[in-house]
């Protein structure tokens, strides 16, 4: 606890210096470091000085990973101490939510928060002499399973200080409708004091992209003024190029490049003078471009009983890069469209198993469906492959047999 009064340290020529001298000089500038943050900022929270500070991104869904970046916050405690400390965590720090204690189920939130905390570390080199020389500053990152104790304060009496909370089951975008962040007090930007009119975002056009493609999009909302940058939180493969152009309080143009995406469809953050406002419902969604190239054999039997037919088709993106040859290419739908209207799906084959790479291409196998899954018994017909968000159909005519 901090002293109640404020006592600073005079030296003179000839005085005997002992610890207690360099312990006040020490708190001094220590506790009006802190009653200066206190009187700074409004409240516990992140300093926003980037979009990327502090935010809690979702870095493998499969896997229950998530990362905290790294950046600063502010803690106050309420009503005990008219003091502020900074928490710093000055790396990137991954968490794996499947270790959480008590352990996570699906249905479960996972409240992600950051608290101060100290630590006395190195014992005195000095023989006899009790304590540490110094105290370790931390920046303690916690997750909470569904809520925050009440008080919601960390053992130590220290704010958590909320981030953000990320879906177990779906491990969709984290939900920073709690986040916290600390702001400059008003009344010392000589600005009235009290909340102005909030920021929303309505739209952006357009809503879909795919990977490994630039694309110039419009955000439209309210109270954008002053917009300076935009980031997707849960996929840091999406880039803005340049800056932000056409700002107005509507709205702005932004160029957004697209690279290594899980597809998917993603919120963003619009950084704004107050801070940063979440896109929420609108969304921007991801896709691959998937090209079917060569499909083998081009002639085939359709059979009217077991054992079915094989079919092998290669090209880009039409299969999870990640999975092992001879593995089912989960995710993967292989179809069988008319070849004079590619709209229309005669049948869909079943069990894709994942082949060796051909050169740039992918390829899968897929075995043929039965004539009684046909919708119609036509010939020629077109082979089309969906996967991740996106579909590709081949220009190959394949000629079906039906016996």
């Amino acid at each position: 606890m901090a002293e109640a009064q404020i006592k600073r340290v005079n030296f003179f020529d000839g005085q005997f210096l002992k610890q207690g001298e360099f312990l006040g000089l020490e708190n001094y500038h220590r506790h009006m470091r802190r009653r200066l943050l206190h009187m700074l900022f409004d409240q516990s929270g992140v300093v926003q000085l980037s979009a990327a500070d502090l935010r809690v991104v979702v870095t493998d869904a499969a896997q229950k990973l998530i990362t905290v970046n790294a950046g600063t916050a502010i803690s106050k405690r309420d009503g005990d101490i008219v003091e502020a400390k900074e928490v710093v965590l000055r790396e990137n720090l991954p968490i794996d939510l499947d270790t959480v204690v008590p352990p996570l189920v699906p249905g479960d939130m996972a409240l992600v928060t950051i608290h101060y905390a100290e630590q006395s570390t190195d014992p005195s080199s000095e023989g006899g002499v009790l304590g540490d020389t110094r105290v370790t500053e931390q920046a303690v990152v916690t997750v909470h399973r569904n809520a925050l104790p009440t008080p919601p304060n960390a053992p130590n009496g220290e704010p958590y200080i909320r981030l953000g909370d990320v879906n177990f089951q779906f491990m969709t975008v984290p939900d920073e409708t709690n986040r916290r962040e600390a702001h400059i007090r008003s009344a010392l930007l000589g600005v009235t004091p009290g909340p102005g009119p909030s920021p929303t975002i309505s739209a952006i056009a357009p809503a879909t992209g795919d990977t490994g493609t630039t694309v110039n999009a419009h955000v439209t909302g309210t109270n954008l003024n002053g917009a300076s940058a935009i980031s997707f939180p849960g996929a840091p493969g999406i880039l803005m190029v340049g800056s932000l152009t056409a700002v107005t309080t509507t709205g702005f143009d932004v160029q957004l490049s697209i690279g290594a995406v899980i597809p998917g469809t993603y919120q963003f953050n619009v950084t704004l003078p107050g801070g940063a406002v979440n896109s929420s419902a609108i969304t921007f969604t991801v896709s691959v471009v998937v090209t079917v190239a060569t499909v083998i054999p081009t002639a085939v039997n359709i059979q009217t009983t077991a054992p079915a037919g094989l079919l092998t088709v290669r090209g880009t993106n039409i299969r999870d890069a990640a999975l092992a040859t001879g593995a089912a290419a989960t995710g993967t739908v292989v179809r069988l469209v008319r070849a004079s209207d590619v709209t229309q799906v005669i049948a869909t084959c079943t069990n894709p198993i994942v082949l060796p790479n051909v050169g740039a291409n992918q390829a899968i196998q897929v075995t043929l469906p039965l004539a009684a899954d046909f919708s119609a018994q036509v010939t020629p017909a077109r082979v089309r492959v969906e996967f991740g968000g996106g579909t590709g159909t081949g220009t190959q005519n394949i000629t079906l047999n039906y016996v």
